[in-house]
């Protein structure tokens, strides 16, 4: 999961068991504050359950071709490793909703930055565009000093 979203992740198996601590630097942002998310995932390689699904998938199969009963035994194992698999699954969902929910967040901001700019930029832009027109009237006056404001604009009239 963590590579998925930081290409910065890192794997560690632990070689014995024990109470285990993470130290994570900050060196490259020392004054924007930051939110890290991290993924554990404690799992035992040499696990019984998957030696024992391995077996009974085994004995599945062979039960299937020689057309004789599966052992109780052996289907409530298929069991276990089915409902595991589905909760497998179930934390893939998990893992791929957290990366959407990060990935929103941060667009989110880029957006909220962009509106912002684009805010201040169309202010100071129709500031800009008032300021040019005041001035071009006055120019205009300045072209035709003998005449006065209340004639008229047409000729006088």
């Amino acid at each position: 999961m963590l590579s998925t979203i930081v290409k910065k992740g890192s794997n560690f198996l632990a070689q014995r068991g024990g109470v285990y601590g993470f130290c994570f630097d900050n060196k490259m942002a020392r004054w924007t504050a930051k939110v890290m998310t991290f993924d554990l995932d404690i799992s035992d390689p040499n696990d019984p359950l998957a030696r024992a699904e391995k077996e009974a998938l085994e004995a599945r199969s062979t039960a299937w071709l020689t057309g004789a009963d599966i052992d109780p035994k052996m289907a409530v194992t298929l069991m276990r490793a089915a409902v595991n698999r589905i909760h497998a699954k179930l934390g893939q969902v998990e893992g791929d909703q957290l990366f959407h929910l990060q990935r929103e967040k941060r667009h989110r901001g880029t957006i909220e930055s962009t509106n912002s700019r684009v805010q201040w930029y169309t202010v100071i832009e129709s500031i800009i565009v008032v300021a040019v027109a005041i001035t071009q009237v006055f120019l205009v006056q300045s072209w035709f000093p003998n005449t006065k404001m209340s004639q008229g604009p047409i000729l006088g009239a």
